[in-house]
């Protein structure tokens, strides 16, 4: 039997003995013993069912902190993996090595495609502060090389490098 099948069974047989009860009849022993029999079985029942959400709830609390493990360890993997990346992009943009051919791995170094720029707002000219400049999308290509080539000395356009693993 199921727990429903078994809590249905303990109210109707409750009941049962509640209205004999309230009219001042004796409860007939077989009567008794099914009630006590219905109790025991709610009562073992529950407990199964409760044994069950106590491991269901352990397990889970495992889990999470098996999580929280896996995630340090791949917040670990990644930062060597970062480390060891730019320890590589490094030594070649120092000794201007573009590209490293192995058996297995071909590297290069590659300029970002977007430059960053940064201002110095200190030195900037205080007519550039309030004014605000749309470029027209047909002139950004000419208006970044004119940027570059004429870098004003409170901004400085900076080309970052990647590498390029294949």
């Amino acid at each position: 039997m199921n727990l429903y099948d078994i809590a249905t069974d303990y109210v109707q047989l409750q009941q049962l003995v509640e209205e004999i009860e309230g009219s001042g009849e004796e409860i007939d022993e077989s009567l008794a013993s099914a009630f006590e029999a219905a109790n025991g079985d709610l009562k073992a029942k529950t407990d199964a069912v409760l044994k069950m959400v106590r491991n269901f709830e352990a397990r889970a609390e495992m889990l999470a902190n098996e999580a929280k493990v896996f995630q340090k360890k791949a917040k670990s993997a990644a930062t060597g993996a970062d480390r060891l990346r730019n320890m590589l992009k490094r030594i070649m943009l120092m000794h201007n090595l573009e590209r490293i051919r192995t058996d297995r791995f071909t590297v290069s170094t590659c300029k970002t495609s977007k430059p960053r720029v940064s201002f110095n707002i200190e030195r900037m000219p205080p007519q550039y502060l309030k004014q605000v400049y749309i470029i027209d999308p047909d002139r950004k290509a000419e208006a970044t090389s004119e940027a570059i080539i004429n870098e004003p000395e409170w901004a400085s356009v900076e080309h970052g490098s990647h590498l390029r693993i294949s």
